[in-house]
């Protein structure tokens, strides 16, 4: 396993490229050296992320394949899906889209669901105005439309031209990259269905339904539906639930409290939902913080997961197989704790030291900042 180690720090390094700017998604990566010959091993056990900004070349994706679980992509890399699967059948590939916005799309880029000169001809009323009668758009990006998104119709539309454009491929589905809930607009949208500017609630609502509306058409397609979702701080049950999986496009690993509570509070919610989290440790990582953020991704895990680290070293971290969680995590005195069936993870993210107590007795001491992933033989800690 050393062997295939090495081969995934460069590999991690190299796939997860500069991001395009006209893609809007705010991500931001570095280049490296392409990675060496992938090794024929078995995938790791913990479901690794890759959100890929420079497509890859074939020899690259082979390696993906053996790698990672969730691939997220640009969507004119028509043939990235089926190189994927050609590979591996139980990897899934999600194409970058925006909702809320119209724009004209470059090949690097997330790209709207509906062209907006045809929205103008066609369906006028499914662009925002304010109340002088100015077209919305984020300040970012002055030649971007906003759409209605409260507009039954309008996410009709959107999910049958996406469902469409979909069809025929081996795209799992969409991540959806701008379902967040700071939106920087040009001015204040009237809202359509009161004549009033759109209230901060509204719009959490409209988005929430919007969201539904398209996961619902895309399903019946048989794609599914990831969404960038932060920030963390705003935690909206109805959006998360509203999707197969999210990600705040951060992680766990350089945070104690009270920001990893904050990150903790917000997945804990898609748990209860019974919808993946997607984390994301981008960037050089220490050996206590690679612990420090699988361990504290791990208290969140769950079917759809996912997890995304671009560095990682020759040891077996990301090889440990805990089986299935027992509960949710729970909190005990400073330490967050959950079982699962062949092992146990705790966190610490405070700067008092604490201690859990197992199931079966066991007390075990966790130091400030720090902790613990135990399953059978293997054990990895902070400390080491």
């Amino acid at each position: 396993m050393r062997g295939m180690r090495r081969g995934l720090t460069g590999l991690a390094l190299v796939i997860t490229l500069a991001a395009a700017s006209c893609g809007g998604d705010g991500n931001s990566q570095s280049s490296a050296p392409a990675p060496a010959a992938c090794p024929n091993e078995q995938r790791p056990a913990v479901s690794l992320l890759l959100d890929v900004h420079r497509e890859p070349a074939a020899r690259e994706v082979v390696c993906l394949a053996r790698t990672y679980t969730n691939i997220v992509g640009a969507p004119a890399w028509d043939d990235l899906p089926a190189q994927v699967a050609a590979v591996s059948e139980t990897v899934f590939t999600w194409e970058r889209r925006v909702l809320q916005y119209g724009f004209d799309p470059c090949d690097q880029c997330a790209r709207p669901g509906l062209d907006p000169d045809e929205v103008r001809e066609t369906n006028p009323e499914w662009i925002l105005h304010d109340a002088d009668g100015n077209e919305i758009h984020p300040a970012a990006h002055p030649d971007w439309v906003l759409f209605d998104f409260s507009n039954v119709n309008f996410q009709a539309a959107w999910g049958l031209a996406v469902a469409k454009e979909l069809s025929g491929t081996r795209w799992t589905g969409v991540h959806i990259v701008d379902a967040t809930n700071q939106p920087d607009w040009s001015s204040q949208p009237i809202d359509p269905n009161t004549g009033e500017p759109m209230t901060e609630a509204d719009r959490r609502t409209y988005l929430a339904e919007a969201l539904s509306v398209v996961r619902a058409g895309m399903k019946t397609s048989g794609f599914s539906l990831v969404a960038s979702n932060g920030p963390a701080t705003i935690v909206d049950r109805g959006q998360i639930a509203s999707t197969d999986a999210v990600t705040v496009g951060s992680g766990f690993a350089r945070t104690g409290s009270p920001e990893w509570d904050v990150l903790l509070a917000y997945f804990q919610a898609a748990v209860e939902a019974h919808v993946g989290a997607w984390v994301q440790d981008v960037g050089e990582l220490r050996p206590s913080q690679r612990v420090y953020g699988l361990a504290s991704y791990l208290l969140v895990s769950g079917p759809r997961s996912s997890y995304e680290v671009e560095s990682e070293t020759d040891s077996d971290l990301y090889d440990i197989s805990l089986g299935e969680p027992i509960d949710l995590a729970a909190l005990q005195g400073f330490v967050w704790l959950r079982e699962f069936a062949s092992g146990y993870v705790a966190v610490n993210p405070t700067v008092a030291d604490g201690s859990v107590q197992l199931t079966d007795g066991t007390v075990v001491r966790i130091p400030a900042g720090g902790a613990v992933i135990q399953a059978a033989a293997q054990r990895f800690t902070t400390s080491e």
